[in-house]
């Protein structure tokens, strides 16, 4: 049976995260080159139009007063101003609207490399698309590897930790462990496809979450607490809140006044552990 663009919107309305397409950066780039260049064109007809007003005494009036110049007729070019001011309020409307749609699409996220793997391979699988793009010119280009990073996604997935597990950790454990215990997709429009809920990576992203959370700061004080020299104490409260610090940036995806904040406050718990320490040894050792 044929394969086209109905199987392929059936797989895509059914799980979204597949939905990946061009942005097109480099086209949107020659349109706001054009319709700059149109902005530009005016401007200069203006700063003509005003120099000419200024050395026509005639027009005068028309550099001082709007009334004046919006009424203008179309005698002895008069109505010069008013006409290219038009015109330009036009373009910039049209230029302005267009530059903040693209600015809104230039904020969505890329499609993950787990979601982009999947999609080509359905789309190349006998099951799935069977190469039907390949008969379709141009059109078959839309999903190259060279364009991944023209592409966005329509639910992007935000979460850096649980893509880092999509993408390096899910191609392992299915090839593995995952084909032997999860089923394909039910659905003959899905062919050779397994689906793992994202959900499931958001969970052991907060779960990891909760055991670095836990194991750094009380991993530190044991580490302060065994280390007897000043110097060793002080590298080692360094080593742990740089690493404190890489885990709220990365892991946890904290904003960078909370990062630092909380660094800050880790420091702040060792330096006064080291300093609480250092004081019972020397009154021990006395």
């Amino acid at each position: 049976m044929p394969t086209g663009y109905d199987e392929l919107s059936t797989l895509m309305g059914t799980f979204p995260e597949l939905m990946a397409f061009r942005q097109f950066r480099s086209l949107v780039a020659k349109v706001l080159l054009r319709m700059q260049a149109e902005l530009l064109e005016v401007e200069d007809d203006l700063d003509v139009i005003k120099e000419i007003e200024r050395e026509d005494p005639t027009k005068h009036e028309l550099l001082s007063s709007w009334k004046k110049a919006n009424t203008a007729t179309s005698e002895n070019g008069a109505d010069q101003r008013r006409l290219n001011l038009q015109v330009a309020q036009s373009k910039l409307e049209k230029y302005y609207s267009f530059t903040l749609q693209v600015n809104q699409v230039f904020k969505l996220s890329r499609p993950s490399r787990h979601n982009f793997r999947s999609l080509k391979n359905w789309l190349s699988s006998v099951e799935g698309g069977n190469h039907f793009l390949a008969r379709a010119g141009i059109e078959a280009t839309a999903w190259d590897e060279k364009n991944f990073e023209d592409l966005l996604a329509i639910k992007p997935q935000d979460d850096l930790l649980a893509q880092w597990l999509l993408d390096k950790i899910l191609p392992t454990y299915h090839r593995h462990i995952g084909h032997r215990y999860h089923k394909k997709i039910d659905g003959d429009d899905f062919g050779d496809l397994w689906h793992y809920k994202y959900g499931t990576f958001v969970f052991l992203g907060n779960f990891l979450c909760v055991l670095l959370s836990s194991l750094l700061p009380s991993g530190c004080i044991f580490a302060l607490f065994y280390a007897h020299r000043m110097l060793i104490r002080l590298i080692l409260t360094t080593c742990f809140t740089v690493t404190f610090s890489i885990v709220m940036t990365f892991v946890v995806q904290a904003r960078r006044q909370d990062v630092f904040a909380a660094a800050l406050a880790l420091a702040a718990v060792q330096v006064v552990f080291v300093g609480s320490v250092s004081s019972i040894g020397e009154q021990t050792f006395n």
